[in-house]
């Protein structure tokens, strides 16, 4: 049986990997996972996998009985593979930080108590340098394509080239985007969090290629 799936997808939260996810599902020769995100590979983070582990996995593939067909290649969809966005989803209080304090009080504790699990695990998030270069440590770089979401139809056509498939007219689809409250920042709070994060994003634009610098502007 097949021991590993082709490609997956991975990207911020609210960047659009899910209206990706359903765009890519309609190419002929890609099998997408169902549902999107199977978790897998925050489940079993060792090494040394049973046939059942790797069966279960398969299963967002394949029903019971099921072959992978020869000559499709087989992905998932997971934007926690690069977490958030250091900036623009910063702001969002409360739930997202597994408390139901504000943001500023979760930033003022963050930025103190930098080693705290709970704080550590959440600024980390928005280190895309240092994520990027374990990346290409795990990853030969040329099993690494990094796209900037900025026009859906150039995305698909470097993926299609990357894949190796063949071009494919994708139909459009209707999305529905999630609501987003972007509260403005106090300007002390931005700038402690671009200063924070402007080596890994240096980083990350040096290690990608993608221009990110409007990350680190004033109005961005």
């Amino acid at each position: 049986m097949k021991q590993r799936i082709d490609a997956i997808v991975g990207g911020i939260q609210k960047c659009g990997t899910t209206v990706l996810h359903r765009l890519l599902r309609q190419h002929p020769q890609l099998i997408g996972s169902w549902p999107k995100e199977p978790h897998f590979l925050s489940q079993y983070r060792g090494l040394g996998l049973t046939e059942v582990e790797i069966e279960e996995y398969h299963r967002a593939w394949l029903k019971k009985g099921d072959h992978f067909e020869s000559g499709k290649l087989y992905f998932e969809t997971s934007p926690d593979a690069c977490f958030l966005h250091p900036r623009h989803r910063a702001n969002e209080a409360g739930k997202g930080w597994g408390t139901h304090e504000s943001f500023l009080a979760f930033f003022d504790g963050a930025m103190k108590r930098w080693k705290a699990v709970r704080y550590q695990q959440y600024l980390y998030r928005g280190c895309y340098g240092s994520i990027t270069l374990r990346l290409t440590m795990l990853f030969d770089r040329n099993s690494l394509l990094c796209l900037h979401p900025a026009d859906v139809n150039d995305s698909l056509a470097e993926i299609e080239r990357f894949l190796e498939v063949e071009p494919f007219d994708f139909q459009q689809i209707g999305v529905s985007p999630a609501p987003y409250s972007r509260a403005h920042l106090p300007s002390g709070c931005a700038r402690e969090l671009r200063e924070f994060y402007e080596p890994e994003t240096r980083s990350f634009s040096a290690l990608t290629g993608l221009d990110v610098s409007r990350w680190l502007d004033d109005g961005s």
